[in-house]
């Protein structure tokens, strides 16, 4: 029987002393942020009963922020766990772009509501992250065009769910002496494909939500998902 790692080695292993200080205000940071998510559960909680699914929604975007800053703080302290962490985070951001969906779809009153009140209403396709593309042409909104956005964030969560689990799989793997060419191979054509897909995903769900913006203006959507979109796009430009 091979002997286990003491604690000492487990964290911070592979750190200088002088990242301690990171560490101390990252989780400071996370504790700040599950103090404040608690609070806007709190906030949200008279939703939870006359509107269910809008608090369940609402619930599942905010829990990504906690999320993400504790796993960090958890992959920084304990540095073997950064693949589980990582993987985490990434399947859970992809949970929140359907809850994010789900939460568009039912302040406009459900799926068939939604595709009935935009039927024929002007879209346009220069959409984050197509924004630079001002040659693209305004089309008329269809039940196409909504399968076709339900498709790339359905996708991409998915890819980042069952995939990525593969990945993670393949990864442990190669730590113990076996896979390792595989794993190296495997991970870098699958963060390529993730990358691939989250454009795609912010697409659909911006070609959505954009073709209702005036709908949802006075539901108060709007700057959670202006906070949304910075908060997607700011991490993983990371992974460019």
């Amino acid at each position: 029987m091979g002997t286990y790692p003491s604690l000492s080695q487990i964290l911070m292993e592979g750190y200088p002393p002088e990242w301690v200080p990171f560490l101390i205000i990252t989780g400071v940071l996370s504790v700040a942020l599950m103090v404040l998510d608690v609070w806007m559960v709190i906030q949200h909680k008279s939703f939870s009963t006359s509107h269910p699914i809008q608090f369940i929604s609402t619930v599942g975007v905010l829990q990504v922020f906690p999320l993400f800053a504790v796993m960090h703080f958890v992959g920084m302290l304990v540095p073997l766990s950064h693949d589980v962490t990582l993987y985490l985070c990434e399947g859970y951001e992809a949970l929140t772009f359907l809850f994010f969906l789900r939460l568009v779809l039912t302040f406009l009153g459900g799926k068939k509501a939604t595709k009935k009140a935009l039927k024929g209403k002007e879209t346009h396709l220069n959409v984050v992250p197509c924004c630079c593309f001002f040659c693209l042409p305004t089309v008329k909104f269809t039940r196409k065009y909504f399968i076709f956005c339900e498709f790339l964030i359905v996708l991409f969560a998915f890819y980042s769910i069952v995939i990525g689990f593969a990945d993670l799989v393949i990864t442990l793997d190669s730590s113990e002496g076996a896979l390792g060419g595989v794993s190296t191979t495997f991970g870098i054509v699958y963060h390529i494909v993730l990358l691939v897909l989250l454009i795609f995903s912010i697409y659909g769900l911006s070609g959505i939500y954009h073709s209702a913006e005036d709908l949802l203006h006075h539901r108060g959507i709007v700057r959670k998902f202006l906070v949304y979109k910075i908060f997607t796009v700011g991490p993983n430009s990371s992974m460019l």
